[in-house]
């Protein structure tokens, strides 16, 4: 096994990007799941004109916004596919609550 704190900056670029896309860029049904949760978790791209949110919550949600962009990024997702995304994963939770 190589020791990641031997790659340059380039290799071990290269080394995440592939680690990222073996884990959740494959046309699986499963990792679709996912990348729908982690936009949905995170609020990605949702327009909430009147929502009020305390500075601790907004902090939070930043950070989880932070961490979806990253994981996209290395997925190399634009950005009407996270949006495309984010619209499945409110979709699928509105039909998951009406069934309740």
């Amino acid at each position: 096994m190589r020791q990641i704190e031997n790659l340059d900056f380039r290799m071990w670029f290269t080394r995440i990007n592939g680690a990222y896309k073996r884990l959740l860029g494959a046309e699986s049904v499963d990792s679709k799941l996912i990348l729908r949760d982690i936009v949905g978790f995170s609020k990605l791209g949702l327009y909430e004109p009147n929502a009020k949110y305390s500075p601790e919550v907004l902090a939070e949600l930043r950070g989880r916004q932070q961490m979806a962009l990253h994981m996209l990024r290395h997925l190399d997702i634009d950005a009407v596919k996270q949006l495309e995304l984010q619209n499945e994963a409110l979709t699928q939770g509105a039909s998951l609550n009406n069934e309740e």
